[in-house]
């Protein structure tokens, strides 16, 4: 791992006090594993900026896709003891990871039976967590980068 930082929507006017509520099938996925995906780049000439793009770039598709700067928030009703759970467009942050594998190529990563090979659960760091636990994390990490 290189770096890690956060990426905030360019502007979150939009998303303000914004409130997306979870359907009851959105709740029987909180118990399953937290979806990771990651993009893979060949090394590019130093003179292109990849890394400062890519978070501009992100940063304007959280704009449009403000959710997922947000955080999963629960609040405890008293009244009957219940848990409410939603997302909180609160635009605070999307975390975005930057490493490197200089000694795994693209063709390591692609498995013949389709499988993820061991060593790329390293490169995720949400790795055994639970939809659930996005109260606490960002619901959506990004990057990674190959030889």
């Amino acid at each position: 791992m290189i770096s890690s930082s956060t990426v905030r929507p360019l502007t979150t006017t939009r998303s303000v006090l914004t409130k997306v509520h979870l359907t009851p099938f959105d709740l029987s996925l909180l118990q399953l594993d937290y979806p990771q995906r990651g993009l893979f780049f060949p090394k590019p000439n130093p003179d292109f900026h990849l890394i400062s793009r890519l978070k501009a770039s992100l940063s304007l598709a959280l704009e449009i896709y403000f959710p997922f700067a947000g955080r999963l928030a629960k609040v405890e009703n008293l009244e009957d003891n219940t848990v409410s759970l939603f997302v909180d467009c609160d635009g605070s942050r999307a975390r975005f990871h930057y490493a490197e594998a200089k000694t795994i190529s693209v063709s390591d990563l692609l498995q013949p039976d389709g499988s993820v090979p061991d060593f790329i659960k390293q490169f995720f760091p949400a790795d055994d967590f639970k939809n659930c636990d996005g109260v606490t994390e960002p619901l959506l990490q990004s990057f990674h980068k190959c030889r």
